[in-house]
């Protein structure tokens, strides 16, 4: 997060379309007004294929608090378990 306005917190979960607004009772990370805050996450995707994107398995991305927020976000490799 960077470039904030306000405090607030981002949540990264498995997104599951069968229940879009399921967003989890913890934060990845907290931000406070002024803070540019690095992280690093490992997430699973979601359990449950989207039909509307040809089976894909998703992450989900929630942003809560006060004021604006940029979030960037570097999205590199991932786990194949056989």
């Amino acid at each position: 997060m960077t470039d904030t306005t306000g405090s607030g917190y981002l949540a990264l979960y498995p997104y599951n379309p069968d229940q879009p607004s399921a967003v989890p009772t913890t934060s990845t990370l907290n931000y406070t007004k002024g803070e540019t805050v690095p992280n690093l996450t490992i997430a699973a995707p979601g359990t449950v294929a989207d039909s509307s994107y040809d089976g894909a398995y998703d992450n989900g991305f929630y942003v809560g608090g006060t004021g604006t927020a940029q979030f960037v976000l570097d999205a590199f490799g991932f786990f194949y378990n056989k």
